[in-house]
């Protein structure tokens, strides 16, 4: 099997992943903000914090696909060393 072949597999099956891990980060955002708001920054920080996360998670999916072509490139380079 070639290192094309088996990237495109990596490839595939992460795209298949991609709304598993979409909503396990949805799901654990509730604990995040709640784990950092005991930490014991200062209210605006907290804040940023938690708009951040919330903003973050929107994003999470669009953000991920295009980087599968990076992560394509990066698995081939590492496993050709």
């Amino acid at each position: 099997m070639s290192l094309d072949t088996m990237a495109a597999k990596g490839e595939r099956k992460l795209q298949a992943k991609l709304g598993q891990m979409e909503g396990n980060y949805q799901a654990a955002i509730p604990r995040a903000q709640q784990n950092f708001s005991g930490v014991g920054f200062g209210p605006r920080t907290t804040e940023a914090y938690r708009s951040g996360v919330a903003a973050g998670a929107s994003e999470y999916g669009p953000g991920v696909r295009p980087g599968l072509s990076k992560w394509r490139a990066n698995w081939i380079a590492r496993v050709s060393q």
